[in-house]
């Protein structure tokens, strides 16, 4: 079953899938704008979410391995993929997958620095496309052919794109300060 939903605080996506869990559906790969989830009987699992990309598969086969000898299992999640979804081989435990506040808030700086990245990527894009329909048609007035209409339509994709990052990473960014701030509190 699919399920249309997107969140950008882990720690409240974290619990989306723990009560979807307790619920009968059992999270089983992350699909684009959603969830895909099987049906199971109800039970209360423990879902952790870490934010990473790799430049080598060896890299992350061992850092799952790493967390696989931690107790932790990967249900979804590829090496350039960012968001890996962990499941705790104890179902019923709370056991957390950062030992400290430092490195939970490490995932959103990590969010947050390829979202930068992703928004200058795609305004490079909206430059050189706009760039490449002017000089398609210098004149306005016939923008009629196939190819700049689908110039235009790549247009506003990236520039919806760039707008959805970069929401994106002001709230990781709140998120990180507020991690952050209860790093400091708890010294």
């Amino acid at each position: 079953m699919v399920k249309i939903k997107m969140f950008i605080d882990m720690d409240k996506e974290e619990q989306y899938l723990t009560d979807m869990a307790i619920n009968g559906m059992i999270f089983k790969r992350k699909i684009p704008g959603g969830y895909y989830f099987e049906k199971a009987e109800g039970e209360k699992l423990n879902y952790r979410i870490d934010y990473r990309l790799f430049h080598q598969k060896a890299d992350f086969q061992e850092y799952v391995l790493f967390l696989a000898d931690a107790g932790w299992t990967l249900v979804d999640g590829h090496y350039n993929s960012g968001n890996q979804y962990f499941l705790s081989k104890e179902k019923m435990c709370d056991e957390k997958l950062f030992s400290d506040y430092s490195s939970k808030a490490g995932r959103y700086e990590r969010y947050l620095r390829n979202a930068i990245i992703s928004i200058f990527v795609s305004l490079i894009y909206i430059f050189l496309l706009s760039f490449v329909a002017i000089q398609i048609s210098p004149d306005s007035k016939k923008l009629t052919s196939v190819m700049s209409t689908l110039q235009y339509s790549l247009l506003v994709i990236f520039i919806l794109y760039a707008f959805y990052e970069s929401t994106c990473a002001v709230i990781a960014r709140n998120v990180y300060k507020r991690t952050n701030i209860k790093k400091m509190i708890t010294r």
